[in-house]
């Protein structure tokens, strides 16, 4: 960054961190067979024709969601490494299913532990052009005296 920000007074949720990261990739969703596997030209036919699915009315009431399995979404939860430019592990990004809605994803140090956790800040899921937005939790308080949320797995964590 050309002028970068101040640390916090409190510190970071994971102080250390280089500037630079690299993420492992997250899988891509594909309604049509519910996870984008091929590559190149055959790929973009397969995406093509999920698209015109939709578009004809393959899907139910048009809707990409529909495919989805209520809130549990599509798919298995996926762990993605994290690490500097050098290779040296940072932590991971535990992301829940593919068109999921209310599921955490974690975000871990290189030790496990839970660092972050982050969900859909809406109560029901969004529609069409709809805003979405997160909501961030750490496991410190961002400020003194912060109230902890709890969670129903008995985890707390504080809103930031």
């Amino acid at each position: 960054l050309a002028n970068p920000q101040p640390a916090p007074p409190g510190g970071y949720l994971l102080d250390g961190v280089p500037a630079s990261v690299v993420m492992e990739a997250w899988s891509i969703f594909d309604h049509g067979n519910r996870y984008h596997v091929d590559g190149g030209v055959l790929g973009a036919v397969n995406m093509f024709a999920g698209a015109e699915a939709l578009l004809v009315g393959d899907a139910g009431n048009n809707e990409l969601r529909d495919y989805a399995v209520g809130a549990a979404g599509v798919g298995a939860r996926e762990t993605l490494a994290i690490t500097a430019d050098d290779g040296t592990p940072i932590g991971t990004l535990s992301m829940p299913p593919h068109m999921s809605f209310g599921q955490p994803a974690q975000l871990r140090d290189a030790a496990g532990n839970i660092v972050a956790v982050i969900m859909t800040a809406q109560t029901s899921r969004p529609s069409g052009f709809q805003a979405s937005a997160v909501k961030v939790w750490g496991v410190k308080p961002q400020f003194a005296g912060q109230a902890p949320t709890a969670f129903a797995d008995g985890s707390q964590a504080y809103l930031w």
